[in-house]
């Protein structure tokens, strides 16, 4: 027995269990702070309900059409809306929010983009690959679409469309690698058959992730697929900042 290896593969797990212990502190010790800008940390009104500070607030980078025109819709997707640029202050909230274990931003962005989604549709998170779940603990797409649920009263299902194939991390890849995504990346259950789906995610880029779980969508008898997203990244947009 080889005491380096044996010692190797118990750490592994033993320092899983200590990051994810961290987490849970961190979030329960933030749950308990007083309200503050999600942004610049300001302390807030206790009944601000946008969770933005007024400076901040005037700062984010909305999309009004006129200067970045909207995508071609990916095969499969019948509609698309998002209502911020990838830009800016919002940029490094939604940073934040995804690698710096700050999943009680999830609301506040919800509240930002919950007047952009159709009245009625079976809200569904783009999933994550089990092994980057692992690495994450959590995932944002999924918290976004339990917030939007609860604010706009609509079903939400954070099952039934499954990540199968691990594609490595998108932001390292250039456009033309994103577009090789496949609907054979993903999986959707028979219990969309028949539903209207409300694609949620925090970015839309290339369209290719969305394209993809669209095409599953679909095969699994999904009568539509719309996608609504946070933020959208023009084109031209150096996707190295998109960690």
């Amino acid at each position: 027995m080889n005491p380096e290896k044996e010692a190797s593969r118990f750490a592994r797990p033993a320092a899983f269990v200590a990051r994810f212990g961290l987490a849970l502190m961190k979030r329960a010790f933030g749950a308990i702070l007083p309200p503050a800008c999600v942004a610049c940390h300001a302390r807030l009104p206790a009944a601000e309900p946008v969770a933005f500070c007024p400076d901040c607030y005037a700062k984010l980078p909305w999309w009004d059409k006129t200067g970045v025109l909207p995508p071609q819709l990916p095969a499969g997707v019948s509609g698309f809306a998002a209502p911020f640029l990838y830009e800016g202050l919002l940029r490094e909230v939604i940073l934040q929010w995804k690698f710096a274990d700050h999943p009680q931003y999830s609301a506040a962005l919800a509240r930002l983009m919950v007047d952009r989604l159709p009245k009625e549709g079976l809200l569904v998170p783009v999933p994550l690959h089990p092994k980057k779940l692992r690495v994450r603990t959590y995932n944002h797409a999924a918290l976004l679409v339990q917030a939007l649920g609860k604010m706009s009263g609509l079903e939400v299902d954070v099952l039934s469309l499954r990540k199968v194939r691990d594609g490595g991390f998108q932001a390292a890849k250039t456009r033309a690698q994103r577009q090789k995504l496949s609907g054979a990346d993903f999986v959707a259950l028979p219990a969309v058959a028949g539903e209207h789906v409300i694609l949620v995610d925090d970015i839309f880029t290339t369209g290719a992730t969305v394209r993809a779980c669209a095409l599953a969508l679909r095969r699994a008898g999904a009568a539509s697929v719309v996608v609504r997203t946070l933020c959208y990244t023009a084109p031209g947009r150096d996707l190295s900042a998109l960690r």
